[in-house]
């Protein structure tokens, strides 16, 4: 098991080896969220984390990124 490193801002992620930089944007509303049935608010959600991964990668932040499920 791989643990998750949570954090809110890029300048928070931990290198360390064996640890996943987890970015919570705070863009789901977990009360509204039904697994499975994509909506307008995942649907911008998804938008949101693929632009701010793109913003990280044409930084030289990051030199990839996961995204999931789809």
């Amino acid at each position: 098991s791989v643990p998750f490193h949570v954090i809110k801002d890029f300048d928070q992620a931990d290198f360390t080896n064996g640890k996943v930089n987890l970015i919570d944007m705070d863009l789901i509303d977990l009360d509204k969220l039904t697994p499975g049935k994509p909506d307008a608010m995942t649907g911008a959600a998804m938008l949101a984390y693929t632009r701010k991964a793109v913003d990280l990668f044409l930084k030289g932040k990051v030199g990839g990124a996961v995204g999931g499920p789809h």
